[in-house]
């Protein structure tokens, strides 16, 4: 009974024992599968940082200063590197090894594995460029820009929005490496603007004297036509014809009759070309412009039948511009200058043109000018003819014989110059162009003063008296040309503040005049208004707005009430009594008069402008 007493609390105390060992086993499980848990956890979240090799050959790039550790599936006995100036090895564990990039370059690394099998990693290391890369995209966030460091350079890829910030990339870019390679494209479509000038010159210096003469009477005759001036068209008739003569004479006396014919000719001939022709297209897309005239002419075929061809001329560009980005650009351009040539003329139904052409690609940056073509070019032709031996006497051959001297100087000169163009902003438009600063001249100007074109009034002209009998009548701002000329009491065309074109007041001795509403057929109008009179003035009906056409002045008569001062409240236009135009106003706007002219796109056209 005592043993079995005993026996209990034995076995109690067996049970407890065995429940305290499995408790710290547990435990210890427990704490030894904490750390690694983690270890996996942390793992996954970077995964770049572990690389597995589980191929023979394979690839790994790094950059500078980074570490990457490599795993193989069984025990890692033997690791060799062939530049260990680059990279760094320590083994953590029996199947992983850590390497450590030191320089930027390329290198190998062999792995063994138990069975003696190789494993070789190609290592790409490359210099640290992220801290440019982070101010690129700070900078330059519409850009898509990739570097890649070399040993010695940076490459730098990508695409970018805009062609202009590419040197200020590169400029960045300098600053990490001593040489920059550019291999970035330019996003989108690049308008390219380019200017083409072709500058010509052609003189000639003519210098010709022959002499020509005729000896008749009843017993025979003696003439010399070896200059070519004095043709004979029959001798059985005395009837000459002369050709190109300067200076001819003839004596008589009885029946015999001396007539001579001398050409002595001075001529010199200049002819000046300037062609500037401005085309603005697309990258890769061609253009071509042409500004001249097209001749026509018939030709007749084989069979027999006749077909109307045509030939132009003028000038004439033909380029196609590509980008190649880093503000570079290659042409491939074809200008050409063609002219109808009358010095020598032909048969009947032909011309002969003189043209002069270049076909040629080149490549260079944008803003840049390149002389793509040029020629200095001499021509001299003499001729001389005569009699035989009698033409060569000093001054006694001069009657038989005729010499002529041409000399012939050719100068021309192609320049380009291709730039991105990007379309003008509303306030970046010039006001005035081409034709706007000259009008039509009034009958006065016509056909007593002889004047084509006058200067017009208004912000494009300049300030000139209105009519002929009134010169101390100017005109006005925002006028429109003589009083009762072309154009008279028309409603100015005034800008408003969002650059839009409108119709603005007319000014009337220097106070603007409120703009007349516009009225339609059918619409029911208010009747006059009487409008407040705040400054105490008399009060006036007033019937609708004045317009200068409308003054009741004579014409070239200056109105004496004008220059008074007019009170505030009849300034006030009639577009603010119509309730439909208070949602679209029209403000007043003033210009002074000028009295020198603004040139306008090109500059100031019209030779018969008095400035």
């Amino acid at each position: 009974m005592y043993a079995n007493l005993t026996s209990q609390p034995r076995c109690a105390i067996r049970g407890c024992v065995w429940l305290i060992l499995a408790c710290g086993a547990s435990a210890s499980m427990l704490v030894g599968a904490i750390p690694r848990t983690g270890y996996a956890q942390q793992a996954q979240q970077i995964p770049s940082v572990v690389h597995n090799i589980s191929q023979a050959n394979e690839r790994l790039e790094m950059i500078v200063n980074t570490s990457q550790i490599l795993t193989l599936g069984t025990r890692i006995p033997r690791i060799v590197v062939n530049n260990p100036d680059l990279v760094e090895v320590r083994p953590i564990s029996d199947k992983q090894v850590q390497i450590a990039a030191r320089k930027s370059g390329v290198t190998q690394i062999n792995l063994w594995d138990e069975n003696g099998q190789i494993y070789t990693v190609d290592l790409l290391i490359f210099g640290d460029v992220r801290e440019l890369e982070v101010n690129l995209k700070r900078m330059f966030p519409s850009s898509s820009i990739r570097v890649v460091r070399l040993t010695n350079s940076l490459v730098l890829e990508g695409q970018v929005d805009r062609p202009e910030i590419v040197t200020t990339i590169r400029t960045l870019a300098e600053d990490y490496a001593p040489k920059v390679i550019n291999n970035m494209t330019v996003g989108g479509a690049q308008q390219i603007l380019l200017k083409v000038k072709v500058m010509e010159i052609s003189r000639t210096k003519l210098r010709d004297i022959g002499f020509d003469f005729d000896l008749s009477g009843t017993s025979g005759f003696l003439q010399s036509t070896s200059a070519g001036v004095l043709s004979a068209v029959s001798r059985t008739e005395p009837t000459f014809t002369k050709v190109g003569s300067t200076i001819d004479f003839q004596l008589i006396d009885g029946n015999t009759q001396f007539l001579g014919v001398l050409q002595a000719l001075q001529q010199n001939n200049v002819i000046k070309t300037l062609a500037d022709p401005t085309l603005v297209t697309v990258s890769g897309r061609p253009a071509s412009f042409n500004s001249g005239g097209e001749i026509f002419f018939q030709v007749t075929s084989s069979q027999g039948t006749a077909s109307v061809e045509s030939e132009k001329f003028g000038t004439q560009v033909d380029f196609v511009p590509i980008v190649l980005g880093d503000g570079r650009i290659r042409l491939e351009i074809r200008p050409k200058i063609s002219s109808i040539d009358n010095s020598n003329p032909i048969a009947d139904q032909l011309f002969r043109t003189k043209v002069s052409e270049v076909d040629t690609g080149v490549e260079m940056r944008a803003g840049q000018t390149l002389a793509i073509a040029g020629l200095i070019q001499t021509k001299v032709k003499a001729t001389h003819r005569g009699l035989p031996y009698i033409s060569d006497v000093p001054y006694l051959g001069v009657p038989f014989r005729r010499v002529t001297d041409e000399v012939e100087e050719v100068e021309l000169l192609i320049l380009v110059t291709p730039e991105f163009a990007e379309a003008m902003d509303p306030h970046e438009v010039p006001p005035c162009g081409p034709g706007m600063e000259t009008m039509s001249p009034s009958n006065c100007e016509l056909y007593f003063k002889g004047h084509i074109e006058v200067p017009a009034c208004g912000p494009c002209g300049a300030s000139q008296p209105c009519v002929c009998n009134a010169p101390g009548l100017a005109c006005q701002q925002n006028g429109f040309g003589p009083c009762g000329g072309p154009g008279f009491g028309e409603p100015a065309m005034a800008t408003d503040a969002s650059g839009q074109m409108g119709v603005g007041p007319t000014p009337m001795q220097g106070q603007l005049m409120p703009t007349p509403a516009q009225q339609y057929e059918g619409e029911v109008y208010e009747a006059p208004v009487e409008l407040p009179n705040p400054a105490g003035e008399p009060h006036a009906m007033r019937s609708g707005p004045m317009h200068q056409s409308q003054s009741s002045q004579p014409r070239g008569v200056p109105n004496p009430a004008a220059g008074m001062a007019q009170p505030a409240w009849q300034t006030v236009s009639a577009t603010s009594l119509n309730p439909a135009s208070r949602h679209n106003p029209t403000p007043n706007v003033t210009t002074a008069n000028r009295t020198t002219s603004t040139p306008g796109l090109i500059g100031p056209i019209g030779y018969d402008v008095q400035k």
